[in-house]
């Protein structure tokens, strides 16, 4: 996040991020009374933020850096929540297709879906590392 030009009771911040998880900053800022207004631009990555004047820069530089993180982990918890569904999925579908080919005596069906249900785990493992490495340490 980079501000761009600041006068009393007017920013204009610029990120990269802007372009690509924009509802959740904007979200965040449109539930906040400090702030009377904001223009986003997608295309660019700015946004244009009119808030109450009688806050001083420092304070509302400070302020929006809370939000922007906030803004920011939550799209990113929400964007891993969508990968671990489509994992799960996969292992589940992966599994029971196994388990057809399995019943249908087609071996090779089996070690394909097999290896498959085998990198949706791992990929599984990968994306909950820290829940698992808790889980484990709580065992203990």
């Amino acid at each position: 996040m980079k501000v761009i030009s600041h006068i009393p009771g007017r920013m204009r911040i610029r990120s990269d991020v802007l372009k690509k998880r924009s509802q959740s900053i904007t979200d965040l800022l449109a539930l906040n009374h400090i702030i009377k207004d904001c223009i986003l631009d997608e295309r660019v990555g700015s946004l244009l933020i009119f808030y109450d004047s009688s806050i001083s820069k420092k304070q509302f530089q400070k302020f929006i850096s809370v939000l922007w993180r906030r803004a920011y982990c939550k799209a990113k918890k929400a964007n891993q929540l969508q990968v671990r569904g489509l994992l799960n999925t996969g292992m589940i579908v992966t599994l029971t297709a196994s388990m057809i080919a399995i019943y249908t005596r087609r071996k090779y069906y089996h070690a394909l879906y097999g290896y498959v249900f085998l990198a949706l785990a791992l990929g599984h493992v990968v994306v909950n590392k820290k829940q698992l490495n808790a889980s484990i340490k709580s065992l203990k």
